[in-house]
């Protein structure tokens, strides 16, 4: 009885010959005549799998329109799919870091932690900076009220947390305006406690009791406030600049001619003064304006 082949192995075959496999081992590895492989060679060349197959036309048409359905299918599955997706986007791109970090922490032990921040559009270093940030500030006492360690006063005898911070929580009632070494002080000498500033200070900065900081401002410069210039010779200024271009150091500076601007017009203040020492030029800018004479600009 000859032996059958089913579509697979001819294509398989077919496929093997289309590579350049030599004819001759397949024969030997199949148990083909060569006239059958030429044969699903043409076959497959001509009409595809389908003329593999041997299905006949009927059964083509039926096929394809079982596959024409699944398509269909397909299709509507991934419309709503996207339809999804889209809501979804909407949703995420409303939350913020820290209700994605916590949305990511529920759901890492099903997905891993690349997968879920690509999912919600964050970094995987923002996301372990978090993480870690969260930890040290839940090991830190700094920010907690109690620490869990309690006060003493000066005989030796503890003193519960609750009672400094309830001392601290009058005392700043009383007198709003001092800071925590004026309170650190009062609980020390007054109340007889024996308590460090350090204690103090985040007692009130958790509490929201703190002053704020007086920083001491710079004065302004006077040629930095707002002039209102009505006329000529109200303000001048030196041009540094002609020094820096013409000359090497400060002392040629001194020596050289002094050039000023006046600012109302960048000029300077009268021309009628030649290339003079700068203490003649000012005995002279003295005598004039004593004398009531007033420079051309």
């Amino acid at each position: 009885m000859a032996k059958t082949y089913d579509p697979d192995e001819k294509m398989e075959i077919v496929l093997r010959v289309i590579k350049g496999e030599k004819i001759s081992n397949l024969v030997d590895e199949y148990d083909v005549s060569r006239s059958s492989i030429y044969l699903w060679k043409n076959e497959f060349l001509d009409g595809g799998m389908s003329k593999l197959s041997g299905d006949s036309i009927t059964e083509q048409e039926a096929r394809l329109k079982e596959k024409d359905e699944q398509i269909k299918e397909m299709e509507k599955i991934i419309g709503q799919q996207k339809v999804q997706m889209e809501i979804l986007k909407k949703a995420l791109a409303e939350l913020n870091t820290p209700d994605k970090i916590k949305i990511i922490n529920q759901l890492k032990s099903e997905y891993t932690i690349t997968e879920l921040c690509r999912t919600f559009n964050i970094a995987r270093s923002t996301y372990y900076y978090r993480q870690n940030n969260d930890q040290d500030e839940n090991n830190k006492t700094e920010d907690q009220l109690y620490t869990g360690h309690p006060a003493y006063d000066k005989d030796g005898n503890l003193v519960p947390e609750e009672d400094v911070v309830q001392l601290v929580k009058d005392y700043c009632d009383e007198s709003p305006h001092l800071g925590y070494r004026m309170v650190t002080d009062y609980l020390n000498y007054t109340e007889n406690l024996k308590v460090n500033h350090k204690r103090i200070y985040r007692i009130m900065k958790v509490l929201d009791l703190l002053q704020d900081k007086i920083v001491p401002k710079p004065k302004e410069y006077q040629l930095r406030q707002k002039h209102e210039l009505t006329g000529p010779n109200q303000l001048w200024e030196m041009d540094c600049e002609v020094y820096r271009k013409h000359y090497r150091s400060i002392t040629h500076c001194r020596n050289s001619i002094a050039k000023f601007i006046d600012k109302y017009n960048n000029r300077r203040p009268h021309s009628s003064v030649g290339k003079i020492p700068p203490a003649v030029y000012h005995k002279n800018i003295l005598n004039n304006l004593v004398s009531g004479i007033k420079f051309a600009a």
